[in-house]
């Protein structure tokens, strides 16, 4: 009888552990989201933002997972319903995975390095003004804003470009701070 109880518990508490993992699991995934795209223009702004308040801690790696992906890019340019331009779509679905690094690494680069010889520390920098505009250029709808933010009592502005691809904004390119 004892055998009977230790086997209908050992199986219930594995039971439970799974179906704890499985809820775990599904929370995690539902509550994760693409750093790289934002559904409004104006969101643009507070997603650069927490990229810059993050820059000091980040990595290449995680640096490159607030922009497009190069299949998103590619997918992008084969949309011909969201991209009208034939050149413009040649242009997406043309890059390739070393040039997209390469690029993204030389930006990680110029942020770090700048920020340095402007005295940034970018755990410390606020959000002051995010201004933007939504046009469309070679059939790519695109935002491009000025993001200001303050670094102690001093105001620096970086431009940054999202494209529109079809229902979100993603990120594409962040400039270099300058001091405004």
């Amino acid at each position: 009888m004892g055998d009977y109880y230790y086997i209908v518990f050992q199986k219930s508490t594995t039971m439970k552990i799974y179906i704890g993992l499985i809820v775990l699991l599904t929370l995690f995934i539902s509550s994760c989201g693409s750093d790289s795209s934002v559904s409004d223009p104006e969101d643009v702004g507070p997603q650069v933002m927490d990229l810059l308040e993050d820059l000091g801690e980040l990595s290449k790696e995680d640096f490159r997972d607030y922009f497009m992906t190069l299949e998103e890019v590619r997918e992008l340019g084969e949309n011909k319903d969201v991209i009208k331009d034939e050149d413009g779509r040649n242009r997406l679905t043309k890059m390739t995975k070393e040039d997209r690094d390469k690029e993204l690494d030389r930006s990680f680069s110029r942020l770090i390095e700048t920020g340095s010889e402007l005295g940034i520390k970018w755990s410390e920098v606020e959000m002051d003004d995010f201004a933007y505009e939504v046009e469309t250029k070679r059939g790519i709808k695109s935002c491009r804003g000025e993001l200001t933010f303050k670094h102690g009592s001093d105001k620096f502005v970086v431009r940054t470009i999202s494209i529109f691809d079809g229902s979100d904004y993603c990120l594409v390119e962040v400039g270099r701070p300058r001091k405004k």
